[in-house]
């Protein structure tokens, strides 16, 4: 890639006097300041943002309340519960903590074919 050395910086500058003329050319370069600046302001603001979002995701849950000693956390849907615990329902991808004690084993049975 070619480097733009200070002769060619100058001889840009004179084109942009011929051309745009002295009365011009301070207001165009602050133009072209603020377009930059808004430009870097805008892309930290992109980069801030970025950044935000995916620390949320590293960072623990403050809201959920803390685990007990003594209990399973469980997430998925296929879980029976004991009849007296307080846990009623669980949606499918929720995650439940539930006491070892209150949860029924359920074993899966397979019926022979040809019987109802």
């Amino acid at each position: 890639m070619p480097q733009i050395g200070p002769m060619e910086i100058l001889v840009v500058g004179v084109l942009a006097l011929l051309v745009f003329g002295p009365d011009k050319l301070p207001e165009m370069a602050r133009t072209v300041g603020k377009t930059f600046h808004q430009f870097k302001r805008m892309a930290a603001d992109a980069k801030s943002q970025f950044d935000d979002a995916t620390t949320d995701d590293e960072k623990p849950n403050s809201d959920s309340e803390p685990v007990a000693s003594g209990t399973t956390t469980v997430t998925g849907a296929d879980i029976s519960v004991a009849p007296d615990s307080t846990l009623t329902t669980i949606e499918v991808g929720d995650t439940a903590v539930v006491n070892p004690d209150a949860v029924e084993t359920v074993e899966q049975h397979s019926v022979p074919a040809g019987r109802p």
